[in-house]
């Protein structure tokens, strides 16, 4: 696959800190910098139709993209002419989703991260009202 041969999968501690991983669908392999989707069968399973929803809804229309870029380029170049300057914001930190371990892992701990973000993304869409799947 493509993207195993790429820096950013085997270079991951390089781009990746603590706590961050990819999002991917189910063409990816699991890994501990990339959760994709269920495939099938596992993607027969509730929750794990509930979790393929919820990595589907995050999805953006590809012409949705391109309006957001514009729309900034725009803001940029706007802000830019007017001479406003921002203060480098500092990180957010209120998301206190599963960490991603710093050193290399095996596929078991792999599948318990994919198992612990799972878990979170349920609850948090629960919470939010996107699920259940109606």
């Amino acid at each position: 696959m493509v993207f195993q041969k790429m820096r950013v999968s085997q270079e991951a501690n390089s781009f990746f800190d603590s706590g961050q991983y990819l999002l991917a669908d189910s063409a990816y392999a699991l890994s501990m910098n990339c959760i994709p989707a269920y495939k099938s069968p596992a993607a027969n399973i509730p929750i794990n139709t509930e979790f393929n929803y919820c990595i589907a809804k995050a999805r953006r229309d590809m012409q949705d993209i391109i309006q957001w870029v514009n729309a900034c380029v725009t803001l940029h170049n706007m802000l830019a002419q007017l001479g406003d300057a921002w203060e480098e914001m500092e990180s957010y930190s209120g998301l206190n989703g599963p960490q991603r371990p710093s050193k290399v892992s095996t596929a078991s701990e792999a599948k318990d991260l994919q198992s612990q973000v799972q878990a979170y993304c349920i609850e948090v869409n629960y919470a939010n009202g996107t699920l259940p799947i109606v």
